[in-house]
């Protein structure tokens, strides 16, 4: 059942889509921050939000921001498609060619120096695509070039990987 999101979480949601992704502040005003637990959902503030959320046996809402992954709170492809115009930092822009890569393999080889590793924005051609996990070069483990790893979800891309699989 969806309850109001701790202060924890509430700030686990700030600190990523503007720590990590650069979304200003007052883009996130006029959001409240529900939890189920392992995802944490946003949805437009209403004058009856509350009434309603008392009334009715709610399990989910409006749509998923971030969802926990071990320790650590990964972004969904639905808000980072949603938030595309405001995000500024840890954005990578790929090519048609590279985004099918990514997507048939699982992973793309790539230093960004700049970049610390993390979950990132991946856009191709047509925006926003989903959420990647970049992961910076390690020389003292003898990996010298980083790799962005597609957090894409298995339910949307599955065909589509298995089809440029068969054509690679």
């Amino acid at each position: 059942m969806l309850s109001c999101a701790a202060d924890a979480e509430i700030h686990a949601v700030h600190e990523t889509l503007e720590g990590r992704f650069g979304v200003p502040e007052e883009v996130l005003a006029g959001w409240r921050i529900l939890s189920t637990g392992p995802t944490l959902w946003g949805i437009r503030e209403h004058p009856l939000l509350d009434d309603a959320l008392q009334v009715f046996d709610v399990e989910r809402t409006s749509m998923p921001f971030l969802r926990r992954v071990g320790s650590y709170w990964k972004p969904t492809t639905v808000v980072l498609q949603l938030l595309a115009p405001h995000i500024s930092r840890a954005r990578v822009r790929l090519s048609e060619a590279e985004l099918e890569g990514l997507v048939a393999r699982g992973g793309l080889p790539r230093t960004l120096p700049e970049m610390k590793s993390g979950y990132v924005a991946v856009e191709g051609p047509a925006g926003v695509a989903g959420c990647g996990l970049y992961l910076e070069p390690r020389p003292e483990e003898d990996k010298p070039e980083g790799i962005i790893l597609s957090q894409f979800p298995a339910d949307r891309w599955g065909g589509f990987r298995q089809s440029l699989r068969e054509e690679l």
